[in-house]
């Protein structure tokens, strides 16, 4: 039977920039603060042994994978409130819409993808994409919309097939739009995929001329472009309304651009006793965030010192 561990013992006070999947302790981390001032804390206990879990872009719930079993859950944040989701389980890949009300569930054995609708408050299984080849990289919209690629190269938009790419490492939609970016990794270019389920355009926004070598992330931050290459300890920033490229360096290979509570900024790096590192990319010159090395949790009272 799953476990629910009191929401009262588990609320975290004060601001939280977002949640993470802390992949060496196998559980949910916040970061408390604001963007300048953070600090990693402890994180919910779910009260049921976790394989993965997935934060959606509003950061007040995530999916889940229970160990095992492979059980689709959500987790409601901060309190850790478990419950059961549809979907089939064992999926080997979690992925949201941009305002997380919709969600895709891959499942690498059966090249399938599986569709959530109504999150959080209501889910309900929507409906199922098949592949003749494994997928390299997906997105879906928040109507429950699917983009895909596929290992051959074939890209296909709500099952139909809509072009090539060479291989596809990552894609998203842009919030309430049905544009998306497009990392291609084989070709080493970033695209814009405009109005993907209607007439279609595609704009190649970078290439290896601008830096694009295996680019292995994306993501937009209002009118900009992120991308970062494979094995980069740089965030490459490009400006839709023009403007130079910037690079903006970080101390350590970047993980991923993974979304954070406020709009722009991302965590770049993975937990670990070394220091966070964050990016702040909505206005203004991007800058690194410096999160303390470690994991803080709740500190005990002081004890007094004896005469």
């Amino acid at each position: 039977m799953l476990a629910v561990a009191p929401a009262a013992a588990q609320t975290i006070r004060g601001p939280v920039l977002g949640y993470g999947w802390d992949e060496t302790a196998a559980r949910l981390r916040p970061i408390l603060g604001i963007p300048g001032s953070a600090l990693v804390g402890e994180g919910p206990e779910v009260g049921v042994e976790l394989a993965t879990a997935e934060v959606s872009p509003t950061q007040d719930f995530a999916l889940a994978l229970e160990a095992g079993s492979g059980a689709i859950l959500e987790l409601r944040l901060p309190a850790g409130e478990a419950r059961p989701a549809p979907g089939s389980p064992g999926a080997a890949r979690i992925f949201f819409s941009p305002a997380g009300a919709a969600a895709g569930l891959y499942y690498e054995d059966k090249r399938a993808v599986e569709i959530l609708k109504g999150l959080p408050e209501a889910p309900v299984a929507g409906d199922r994409w098949e592949f003749d080849g494994p997928v390299t990289a997906a997105a879906i919209s928040d109507q429950g919309q699917v983009l895909a690629a596929t290992v051959d190269g074939s890209l296909l938009a709500g099952g139909r097939r809509i072009g090539s790419l060479g291989r596809a490492s990552a894609m998203v939609f842009l919030p309430r739009s049905g544009d998306a970016l497009v990392a291609d990794q084989a070709r080493s270019e970033i695209l814009l995929l405009r109005d993907v389920f209607g007439a279609g355009e595609r704009l190649v926004l970078a290439g290896e001329r601008e830096g694009v070598e295996r680019p292995m992330a994306v993501a937009g931050a209002g009118r900009r472009v992120l991308w970062v290459n494979a094995g980069s300890a740089i965030v490459n920033v490009l400006n839709l309304d023009g403007g130079p490229l910037e690079r903006v360096p970080c101390t350590g290979v970047v993980a991923g651009l993974f979304p954070l509570r406020e709009s722009g900024v991302f965590r770049l790096t993975a937990f670990s006793e070394e220091p966070l590192y964050l990016l702040e990319a909505a206005a203004g010159a991007p800058q690194i965030l410096f999160v303390p090395a470690g994991r803080f949790g709740p500190r005990p009272p002081r004890q007094r010192a004896r005469p």
